[in-house]
Order: C-alpha cells, then sequence, then structure tokens
C-alpha cells in the first residue's frame, strides 16, 4: 500500500487551498510528518492512509484514487 503523492498534492490544494498545516489537521497528522512525506516521500504510515481515507470519506470522494494498492 503506497500513497500517491502527487495525488494528495491536489487533494490538498483543491480541500485546503495548498495549506499544510489546515490539510495536516484534516488528516489528524502532525504538520511536519506530512510536509516531509510530500516533499521527501519519508514517512505516510498507518496514521496518514487512516486520516486519507477518513477525509475521503467525510468529502464523499474514492480514497482508492490516492492510495496504490
Amino acid at each position: 500500500m503506497k500513497l500517491n503523492i502527487t495525488k494528495l498534492v491536489q487533494l490538498m490544494d483543491k480541500y485546503c487551498n495548498g495549506n499544510y498545516a489546515y490539510f495536516a489537521r484534516e488528516l489528524g497528522v502532525d504538520t511536519s510528518h506530512l510536509h516531509r512525506f510530500i516533499n521527501n516521500g519519508v514517512g505516510g504510515g498507518k496514521k496518514m492512509v487512516g486520516g486519507i481515507i477518513k477525509f475521503c470519506q467525510g468529502k464523499g470522494l474514492d480514497f482508492n484514487e490516492y492510495i496504490d494498492l
């Protein structure tokens, strides 16, 4: 299971105006964790995957677009 960074950035831009802090809060992760994952590919574990799933379900989106199985 791997998160699609490009799609996550698009999601952040669309729903959180590209704001790392706001998007991290929505996902339930630290801002530094999100920033490090998007910019360096480090992290992206269970907590972030769970946050993406919950965020997508709340917005009526298909989380499979953002998670490559």
